[in-house]
Order: structure tokens, then C-alpha cells, then sequence
């Protein structure tokens, strides 16, 4: 369609659209202005005590509030300060650094009951006493 038709075409569209009236114009202007009143925060009460109105303040009072109720509380964790552990003496200490001899690998597996579930590769221990 050239250019001359194209105009045609839309000139004929507007004067239809003049003459009948969008019938949802107004429905959808009205829904639009009720979410935007809705969503609309004229001023902000904080602590219960200030009151926001311009919107860096709004946008600061809401970051500070949602800071406060997802901080991380350290009253209820554990302290383990003053505490006397056991420790190893060096030369026991240098024994766990040693690799697993094969030996040792099958007295473990075989000293293991047959019946428990599947591990993470899909074979239960049994699958292991029989190998």
C-alpha cells in the first residue's frame, strides 16, 4: 500500500473513531487513576512519631524500616568465648592429615548394616558387602 493509502487509511480510522467514541477511553483513564491514587504514599508516619511528606524522606523512611525489621539480631546467638576445648597433641594432629588406605576404606564399609538407604550415588551398603 503507497503512501497516499496508508494516509487514507488512517485519516478514515480517526474519523470513525471521532464520530463513534472509544467506549473504554473512560473506564481505562478511571482504572489508571484509582491504581495511581492507590498506590500513592502522601506521607509516611515512622516509629510512630515523624511524618514524611516530600518523597526522598518517603523513600528513606521505608528503606530504614524494612533495615530495622530484616537486621540480623545478635542477642539469641550462642557465644562460645571462655570455653576450654581439648586438643590434640601435634604428633596425633599429623596422623589425620594421612590418606585412607584401602584397608581401611572396607573394614568401614563392611562394618556398616546392610539395610540403610541409598547414598548419594544410588547404592545402599549391601550393594558394598557383596563387592
Amino acid at each position: 500500500m503507497g503512501s497516499n493509502g496508508r494516509n487514507l487509511l488512517e485519516t478514515k480510522i480517526k474519523r470513525t473513531m471521532t464520530e463513534r467514541g472509544d467506549k473504554n477511553t473512560k473506564l481505562f483513564h478511571k482504572m489508571a487513576n484509582a491504581t495511581r491514587r492507590r498506590n500513592f504514599l502522601a506521607k509516611l508516619r515512622v516509629d510512630g512519631k515523624l511524618l514524611r511528606t516530600d518523597e526522598d524522606n518517603i523513600k528513606v523512611g521505608v528503606a530504614n524500616a524494612f533495615s530495622r525489621i530484616f537486621a540480623e539480631s545478635r542477642d539469641w546467638r550462642p557465644s562460645i568465648s571462655g570455653l576450654n576445648f581439648d586438643s590434640l597433641p601435634s604428633v596425633e594432629s599429623e596422623t589425620l592429615k594421612i590418606p585412607f588406605s584401602e584397608e581401611e576404606v572396607l573394614a568401614a564399609l563392611s562394618s556398616l548394616s546392610g539395610d540403610k538407604a541409598p547414598g548419594p550415588n544410588g547404592f545402599t551398603t549391601a550393594f558394598w558387602h557383596f563387592c
